[in-house]
């Protein structure tokens, strides 16, 4: 008996599309100069009660200032 014909070639997979370019970063922002002082205050306050019974209240402030001098002689 005569050989099976070969068997078709699979088709060529198609062509891979390109990966797309990412978008270039964002320009940077300009550095704001450090003001010579700066006061942050912060202030917590917590209000727990437990069983109905007990009630604790907690407040925490804090208060931070920084002065900063620089002379260029």
């Amino acid at each position: 008996s005569p050989p099976p014909p070969p068997a078709p070639s699979p088709h060529p997979p198609p062509p891979l599309s390109p990966c797309p370019t990412p978008p270039p970063p964002p320009p940077p922002s300009p550095s704001t100069p450090p003001s010579p002082s700066s006061t942050s205050t912060s202030t917590s306050t917590s209000i727990s009660i437990y069983n109905s019974t007990s009630i604790s209240i907690s407040t925490s402030t804090s208060t931070s200032t920084s002065t900063s001098t620089s002379t260029f002689i």
